[in-house]
């Protein structure tokens, strides 16, 4: 199977679908913005589920910001400061010690959560994990570039997780003050 060298961005996905009829009646703009946002949210985690099969995350996905915040300098700022393993291909083990940080079991719950935040889709995520795990068995599945960017969005993630539940744990101590 020839895979594209380019996979499109999810605005251009989103405008593709956005073409096509779906049956909504002229002049109903509300409900084609709707359709169009939804459209555009579920075309953003199809490319990355996409990429990450194909092997990572192409360093031009990171020119159009995956979450809107961040620029690419950045993104490929924070690639220097990830933890690296000695040698590649790194195995799942490697990335739940210098990146995860907690023990396996936990370990790969918070991976399974990252991947389908990132995703959109559990079995995608727990499929990808099989699929890491199988590529272990060989050798190992990270090259590093596929180390980098899983592992600064994860980073990102996991901050966003932690700050979440700060909030959260906060709210309800004042609330029983």
């Amino acid at each position: 199977m020839n895979l594209p060298t380019r996979l499109p961005n999810w605005e251009e996905l989103a405008r593709l679908a956005a073409s096509a009829p779906r049956g909504a009646k002229k002049g109903d703009a509300a409900k084609a913005v709707a359709y169009a946002l939804e459209l555009y949210e579920k075309a953003q985690l199809a490319l990355y589920r996409a990429a990450m099969d194909r092997g990572g995350v192409p360093a031009y996905i990171y020119s159009e910001s995956l979450d809107g915040f961040s620029t690419i300098t950045q993104r490929i700022e924070s690639f220097k400061d990830v933890p690296k393993p000695s040698t590649f291909p790194a195995t799942l083990n490697d990335f739940f010690r210098l990146i995860v940080k907690t023990r396996t079991d936990t370990a790969t719950k918070r991976l399974r959560d990252f991947l389908t935040a990132q995703s959109g889709n559990a079995a995608w995520a727990a499929k990808f994990i099989g699929k890491i795990k199988e590529a272990d068995k060989r050798g190992g599945f990270f090259t590093e570039q596929k180390w980098q960017p899983m592992a600064v969005e994860y980073g990102l993630w996991w901050k966003q997780q932690k700050s979440a539940k700060s909030r959260l744990s906060a709210l309800s101590k004042s609330d029983a003050s």
